[in-house]
């Protein structure tokens, strides 16, 4: 049995907690060794069917809560029905263990003092610096020996048996007295703690009108572009060092302008409701996985009351063969149900595997949020 996942606690931290308390756990032992490189979906599973969150539901449920993904998700296709695309029927790693952790001494002290212990959180990720609650340095390196919190030196248990006989809430804090690592650090907490996705289409709209707003000369310009990339490159040079800044954490040029152009997320936010005011919320998105390829995307929803997927595609016929220009989109005519032509013009059928089947889908007596 797992211990109980704390909020916004990083899936690192959640299988480092369960393997300092009970190593002799067959499955953490599992769950250990196999994250030794990295989270897999594999292992966010694993974990989700140890905890009774089930299905594509239940793994995007993790996914979202418990490590860095909503950064991706936030910004969102129009088309896309799923959370995570194909996350959930693919491969996928998450949270590099060489990567260093960063814990906020001011959060570890806060935490002792509420729950008697404390955890290692996803908000707290390489290219955030600053706490967004307490505004002090996040510390990457133990104070007391000075190794960095990986898995190469410094594992994550360290924050349960301490160091040198000292523990990490002994930490000093140290200020922070640059806005820009605080803005930087509360626009990235507010994106994991919001509950819906924009339309990444909106948003490209919202920034060029404020880009527009802010270098007037450049209007025609920006108005012109037509690709993303044309977009960018008339900005960087407007930016100056304060796209380096931005653009630190993330290559998505997006955050990168949104944080230079706004005052914060909120102002963000509301901007871009003027080009997308119906915002879909995140869990709605939880049920539905994403299969197939380009411009042949197609999408599962998980009924858990039947116990079936239900499938849907956002692209027609014409379209898929329009776009890609040759025989494999078009529709196919098959002996079996369609006009049977003359002997000569067929072929023998036979039974191809087509690739692997689905995952199967649960049948659950609540709802997935209830477990």
């Amino acid at each position: 049995m797992l211990l109980r996942i704390q909020p916004e606690e990083s899936l690192r931290s959640f299988i480092a907690r369960n393997f300092y308390v009970n190593r002799y756990s067959p499955l953490i032992a599992e769950l250990k060794k196999d994250s030794n490189f990295a989270v897999s979906n594999y292992e966010i599973k694993k974990i989700g069917k140890a905890m009774g969150w089930l299905g594509c539901y239940g793994f995007n449920r993790l996914l979202h809560n418990h490590t860095y993904y909503p950064s991706k998700a936030f910004l969102h296709k129009d088309e896309d029905l799923s959370y995570s695309e194909l996350a959930y029927i693919h491969s996928g790693t998450y949270e590099l263990a060489a990567t260093p952790s960063l814990f906020c001494p001011e959060c570890v002290r806060d935490d002792i003092a509420s729950l008697g212990f404390s955890y290692w959180r996803r908000k707290h990720h390489p290219g955030i610096t600053v706490c967004a609650e307490h505004n002090v340095y996040l510390e990457a390196k133990c104070p007391f020996c000075l190794m960095p919190f990986s898995s190469k030196n410094h594992d994550l248990d360290v924050m349960w048996k301490g160091c040198k006989g000292l523990h990490l809430s002994h930490t000093p804090s140290r200020r922070n007295y640059k806005f820009t690592e605080l803005k930087k650090a509360r626009f990235f907490r507010d994106i994991f703690s919001f509950d819906s996705v924009i339309s990444i289409e909106a948003a490209r709209l919202a920034l060029r009108e404020r880009a527009c707003e802010r270098w007037p000369y450049l209007r025609e310009k920006l108005v012109a572009a037509e690709q993303w990339h044309e977009f960018i490159d008339l900005l960087k040079d407007e930016f100056g060092d304060d796209w380096n800044l931005a653009c630190g954490i993330y290559n998505d040029a997006i955050y990168g302008f949104a944080l230079t152009l706004y005052d914060g997320f909120q102002d963000f936010l509301n901007h871009i409701k003027c080009y997308d005011y119906r915002l879909r919320k995140i869990e709605s998105l939880w049920s539905t996985y994403a299969t197939g390829e380009y411009l042949a995307v197609q999408y599962i929803r998980e009924d858990y009351v039947h116990g079936v997927g239900h499938w849907s595609c956002t692209f027609s016929p014409k379209e898929i063969s329009d776009a890609r220009g040759d025989w494999y989109g078009r529709p196919v005519e098959y002996p079996c149900c369609n006009h049977a032509p003359s002997f000569y013009e067929t072929r023998p059928l036979r039974a191809d595997r087509v690739g692997s089947a689905p995952p199967g889908v649960p049948i659950l007596a609540r709802h997935p949020s209830e477990y």
